[in-house]
């Protein structure tokens, strides 16, 4: 999460690449690109296919608030080079949506294993353990919902983990081969922001995390309320660079960020 597409480029050149402590990273070795930013061009979109998955935009009228600016976002991309394929079908794009809303509970495992490795990994800096954390009960509200499980290590993790990976896979692969596709483009989010302490719906960015494939979100821009919407590009594995190229080209190309007004001083660049 940065302000500009250039610095996310910075930011993964920094942390690309094999960590001892997260064994999946050993599969980066031979795939960290030896610069983020050398590619980055306001051409970045020239002669680039990209497939628009209309099962991710929502229905109904706050729905209809971000695709209007999708679809103008959409348009931005065709003036800026890009051929658009439009709608383009994904396998079991109901399930996904659908899913979505509960992530197959892989969160509810994940994060109070992260959790516990993280504060122990603190040492005498750790402000509370894992277990003071779980005696706290209902007063951790936030927390206590990663520590419902038995952890990562159960089986029926291990079932959600293989099945949600492999479907997404299949879908965003198959669809990207069927319209020699460069990425595939939706929403962030198919409905507006939802108001603080309001549970927020219509997220794609499952696709993404089960995949385990790379994908990145630019601004495109603010519905009628004032409201930002983000456009999601995802492609398969080791394309980050690809897909940092496009992003920078589309920043490039509409200039949809504002500066926050809580913090005006930081830069617009």
């Amino acid at each position: 999460m940065t302000r500009t597409v250039r610095d996310a480029a910075i930011v993964l050149g920094v942390i690309a690449g094999p960590d001892s402590k997260d064994p999946v990273t050993a599969q980066a070795e031979g795939h960290v690109a030896s610069s983020y930013t050398e590619g980055l061009s306001s051409e970045g979109l020239q002669g680039v296919r990209l497939g628009v998955i209309r099962s991710f935009f929502g229905e109904g009228a706050e729905a209809g608030k971000v695709t209007a600016v999708m679809d103008a976002a959409i348009s931005d991309l065709e003036r800026l080079g890009a051929t658009i394929v439009d709608p383009v079908e994904i396998l079991h794009a109901e399930d996904i949506v659908s899913q979505g809303n509960n992530t197959w509970g892989r969160w509810l495992y994940e994060n109070g294993d992260a959790l516990d490795e993280y504060l122990k990994g603190l040492g005498d800096l750790a402000p509370v353990t894992y277990e003071e954390l779980r005696e706290m009960g209902s007063g951790a509200p936030l927390i206590m919902p990663y520590m419902a499980t038995g952890g990562m290590d159960t089986p029926e993790y291990r079932k959600a983990l293989a099945e949600s990976t492999e479907f997404t896979q299949e879908a965003v692969q198959t669809a990207m081969a069927e319209h020699n596709l460069d990425a595939l483009v939706y929403p962030t989010l198919s409905l507006p922001p939802a108001p603080i302490g309001q549970a927020q719906t219509g997220s794609n960015c499952h696709l993404s995390a089960w995949s385990g494939y790379p994908a990145i979100t630019v601004p495109a821009g603010y519905t009628v309320d004032g409201h930002p919407v983000g456009l999601e590009m995802i492609s398969t594995a080791w394309t980050e660079a690809t897909l940092l190229r496009f992003a920078y080209a589309f920043e490039q190309g509409t200039h949809h960020r504002r500066a926050p007004s809580l913090a005006p001083g930081l830069s617009r660049e």
